[in-house]
């Protein structure tokens, strides 16, 4: 997808994490604390999990069923492309603001 090895990318993201651990390490010291808020950090885990299960399902063609499970299950007629789970996302977010559960507009698209 993006022309680079797998494993290129997974080095470059370890050596990444050991300089945030360094960095942490170094400026949060003595730090006293008696409640820690989480809920942003589940949230990103929850949203990346859902994000992972969705292209295992829709995009993802698996070599023993040569389809995705969820053409396999009737879901689908077709292999979803990450357009399309994009594409997704916008609507539900649009369907949120329009419901006023969700305040903030949705994200826009990068200018370069």
């Amino acid at each position: 997808m993006t022309g680079i090895s797998k494993n290129t990318v997974v080095k470059l993201l370890a050596d990444i994490g050991a300089v945030c651990q360094a960095a942490h390490d170094k400026y949060v010291v003595n730090l006293r604390t008696q409640r820690v808020q989480v809920d942003e950090i589940w949230s990103f885990c929850g949203a990346k999990i859902a994000l992972h299960f969705m292209h295992y399902n829709f995009c993802r063609v698996h070599q023993t069923l040569r389809v995705t499970p969820a053409m396999e299950a009737g879901l689908t007629d077709r292999a979803w492309e990450l357009s399309d789970l994009a594409d997704l996302l916008e609507y539900s977010e649009q369907k949120l603001i329009e419901g006023g559960s969700m305040k903030r507009g949705p994200y826009k698209a990068k200018e370069d």
